[in-house]
């Protein structure tokens, strides 16, 4: 009856709770349990890292095939596109070398496939292992080989042509700049110049005497000219002789012819003395005038010799200049041209097989959703608790 007087009159009421989110009371305990939601996500993401080193390792296999090429201007003018040549490694070349090893690789279904792609570039990958790599190198070779043969000869013949172009050059360089040759040719020049310097140093003497022939002859017409005098004043005494004898007697008729001849002799010999003089001055005179001219000629000849000398010199420059700028045009050429090869050698290499990129990523999300579940899961059970701790505070 006591227990019954001393209970309230009304039953008692729990405490309410508000079934409304709050963002902010949300997030406050979300930050409050960043400890723990940090901990899944390192968990996490060793787990994804972990997941990817636990993934079966994929090997590949991979080569680059160069197709033959020349190069004009920059541009380079492949001898067959790389579609063509790739559909040709897929098609015959490839199966055709596979087949000397079908205990360990089926012709009809390689792995390998070649791709075309750019700047004169084919791609030879696959899968494979270690067991059929060095099988599947040695036909990616033998199907390049096969290739080359098939697509290179517009090449080969191209590079036949520069190369005897070459050689052909090299000759000729070769006997341009023989010295031997070079010291024959300029010594034969030096030669003739010698000669025409002899020859005028000749013509210089044979000019000397007749210019002293002609003092000579000059000399000799005034002393044909004072006997000339001479010879007139005898003359004139002879006539004047002749004048004064009487022709009465037969004696003095004979004295009168004999003094008439010796002045006609004596006239006789002036007129051939002075045209025999007129005659050697002419002469020498004439010598004189061609020694003059035969000097100007042998200067004029000496002059050239030495302009050859030079000219010699500078076209065996310029030829030697000209010849080897063919030559390293040539050879320029040569190195522009590629024969269709392997770029490089098949290469195998490991792969994860999705990444380990990837699966951290995954883990990190994974981790950071297991860490929020388990933040508000925490946060749960402790409102809970603080409602039961509630509850039985009122019953009490």
């Amino acid at each position: 009856m006591n227990d019954i007087q001393n209970s309230p009159s009304h039953p008692p009421v729990p405490p309410r709770f508000d079934d409304e989110i709050d963002l902010i009371d949300l997030g406050l305990a979300l930050w409050h349990r960043r400890v723990l939601i940090l901990v899944f996500l390192v968990l996490g993401l060793l787990s994804g890292v972990l997941a990817a080193q636990l993934q079966d390792a994929e090997k590949k296999m991979s080569a680059v095939v160069l197709v033959g090429h020349d190069v004009n201007q920059g541009e380079q003018i492949p001898v067959a596109s790389t579609k063509t040549a790739s559909s040709l490694l897929n098609t015959s070349l490839l199966p055709a070398n596979a087949r000397k090893h079908d205990d360990l690789l089926n012709p009809d279904d390689l792995k390998i496939q070649a791709k075309a792609g750019e700047s004169a570039m084919v791609t030879i990958a696959g899968p494979v292992n270690s067991e059929t790599f060095p099988a599947l190198s040695e036909t990616v070779r033998d199907a390049v080989s096969g290739l080359a043969a098939a697509i290179d000869n517009p090449l080969r013949s191209r590079v036949d042509s520069i190369e005897s172009s070459v050689r052909q050059l090299e000759l000729e360089l070769e006997s341009l700049m023989d010295r031997d040759r070079i010291e024959q040719e300029r010594k034969k020049i030096e030669q003739e110049i010698t000669n025409k310097e002899n020859k005028l140093a000749n013509r210089e003497d044979d000019q000397a005497y007749l210019e002293s022939e002609i003092g000579r002859l000059e000399r000799m017409i005034e002393l044909q000219t004072a006997r000339a005098a001479e010879i007139a004043d005898h003359l004139d005494e002879l006539r004047d002789d002749v004048k004064a004898i009487s022709v009465s007697t037969s004696t003095e008729a004979m004295t009168a012819m004999l003094l008439g001849n010796q002045i006609q002799s004596y006239r006789n010999d002036l007129n051939r003395a002075n045209q025999q003089i007129t005659v050697q001055f002419n002469e020498a005179r004439t010598k004189m005038a061609k020694a003059e001219r035969d000097q100007v000629e042998l200067q004029t000849e000496k002059t050239q010799a030495k302009l050859e000398l030079k000219k010699f010199d500078r076209e065996v420059e310029r030829q030697t200049q000209t010849l080897q700028a063919q030559l390293n045009e040539k050879r320029g050429l040569l190195q522009n041209i590629q024969f269709t090869s392997l770029l490089n050698e098949p290469q195998m290499r490991v792969e994860s097989g999705h990444g380990v990129v990837l699966f951290a990523a995954l883990g990190l999300v994974l981790g950071g959703f297991v860490g929020l579940f388990a933040a508000l899961m925490a946060n749960f059970i402790s409102a809970a608790r603080e409602r039961l701790h509630g509850e039985h505070e009122v019953e009490e």
